[in-house]
């Protein structure tokens, strides 16, 4: 492969061949000892135009990733960079942009986020999204990075994402998924970190995360991270000064369903409770939370979560904001 650099069938199936080596930990670390890391990046690079180059690469390169060490060397040969041009270059092809997705998400962590920012990453993650609404992995795969680049409170990684379309996209891919409950998951936590930013909020509202997130809490009741997460993103959303629209969603209802639903989970009550604390804060949200029955399932809350201090804190404070 490095004698053939610009041969696209020797890029291929050497990168064919590299996934398929790649399957266990002791085979990964040969790999990357004799510098396939450093081969697949520059085949990207080299044969920017082929999609199978870039699809294989992308594959191979997701699969190097689980090891420690080779992460460390793909980024340093400029696999962030070539993932991302090659996302660009191929944007309809449904494959590259799977493989492209997985291998970002394999390789993001807190030492690469501003790489991958700085090689476009984030537009390549927003406009897949969008071009590919209907695939499941890209979807959830494309929410699982942008969460980990929001997550990032270093930089200014969370108002690039919403200058860069991730609020829309993040909120497109729960409404295309709503029957998924990893889509719906990594979704609602995107939105959580992405609401961290004042800029973000009216673009997270005007692109309908109230009511995605409503959906989603109603379509997983059963699910006790989604309802968690999903939690968690109304009450970053309702913290905003969006609590009436909140309301007008149905966030008031899910999140009463939610804590009635999840009583022994603390954390899904001690977000439940937290949104409902900050949903509150309307006058009309406290009715329809009353009505609902927030005020038995906070009694209910506090007294199976006696000994957890975040709940009694928090179970306190929504008595108090609901008047009870």
């Amino acid at each position: 492969m490095r004698a053939h650099v610009g041969d696209s069938g020797v890029q291929r199936c050497g990168a064919e061949a590299i996934a398929r080596l790649a399957v266990d930990a002791a085979t990964r670390t040969q790999l990357v000892a004799a510098g396939a890391c450093e081969v697949l990046a520059a085949g990207m690079c080299a044969n920017s135009l082929d999609v199978d180059v870039q699809r294989c690469s992308a594959d191979a390169i997701a699969w190097l990733a689980f090891d420690t060490v080779a992460r460390t060397r793909l980024v340093a040969a400029g696999a962030c960079e070539a993932l991302a041009a090659g996302m660009r270059a191929h944007l309809l092809d449904a494959g590259m942009q799977r493989c492209g997705v997985v291998a970002i998400a394999r390789l993001v962590d807190a030492s690469t986020s501003r790489q991958l920012i700085a090689a476009g990453a984030c537009e390549a993650l927003a406009a897949s999204m969008r071009a590919h609404a209907g695939n499941l992995e890209v979807q959830r795969c494309s929410a699982e990075v942008i969460l980990w680049l929001a997550y990032d409170t270093r930089s200014a990684n969370r108002t690039w994402l919403g200058a860069l379309g991730a609020c829309e996209a993040v909120v497109d891919g729960m409404c295309a998924h709503q029957a998924d409950s990893a889509v719906q998951q990594w979704c609602a936590r995107a939105i959580s970190n992405l609401t961290v930013k004042a800029a973000n909020w009216p673009k997270l509202i005007a692109a309908g995360a109230g009511k995605a997130i409503v959906v989603g809490m109603r379509s997983h009741k059963g699910d006790a991270e989604v309802q968690l997460r999903c939690a968690r993103a109304v009450k970053y959303l309702s913290a905003a000064s969006y609590t009436t629209q909140l309301g007008e969603a149905g966030a008031c209802e899910a999140v009463a369903a939610g804590m009635r639903r999840h009583m022994r989970h603390a954390g899904v009550q001690l977000s439940c409770l937290e949104a409902v604390i900050n949903l509150a804060t309307d006058a009309a949200n406290c009715a329809k939370l009353i009505a609902a029955g927030a005020g038995k399932a906070i009694a209910d809350s506090m007294s199976s979560h006696k000994r957890d201090a975040g709940v009694q804190q928090a179970g306190r404070e929504a008595v108090t904001c609901l008047h009870l």
